[in-house]
């Protein structure tokens, strides 16, 4: 889970008031973040999603609009791994990524129900580990923009 010092980063961005089923405004919002914001907005929620119930929760919610801006932001906070894993995941839903929420079901009603699960004890072990683990890389990136 981020830190007092990542959410006085992110605030802003996580409690706009732009719906992430918008996918025109949500990557208008994207453009307009600094980069470091962006990193960690799109880091913190496939954290917390995949982490609350796994791929095809993140995929299957509005929040999955964000996955290849995590991929960005894991590599940023130095956790490259992290980052692979979750290219895998969107690999599995095909080329190109599907930002809109209703095309992204349909891709998942085509796969295998277990179809990520290696990866999410991948994602598990990764999250927990790498760079120190999440909430010690997301403190150290947020640390190098902090007022």
């Amino acid at each position: 889970m981020p830190t007092d010092l990542v959410w006085s980063l992110i605030d802003d961005a996580w409690n706009s008031e732009i719906s992430l089923e918008d996918v025109e405004a949500t990557q208008a919002r994207l453009n307009a973040m600094p980069a470091h914001v962006r990193h960690l907005y799109a880091a913190t929620w496939i954290d917390c999603e995949v982490g609350n119930g796994g791929f095809w929760q993140l995929f299957s919610n509005s929040a999955g609009v964000l996955a290849p801006e995590a991929v960005d932001g894991f590599t940023a906070l130095g956790m490259p791994q992290t980052a692979a894993i979750v290219a895998e995941a969107i690999n599995l839903l095909g080329s190109p990524f599907p930002r809109d929420r209703n095309v992204r079901d349909q891709r998942l009603s085509d796969l295998e129900d277990t179809c990520f699960d290696g990866l999410e004890d991948q994602f598990y072990t990764m999250i927990e580990t790498e760079a120190g683990g999440s909430e010690e890389a997301f403190r150290t990136y947020a640390g190098r923009f902090a007022k």
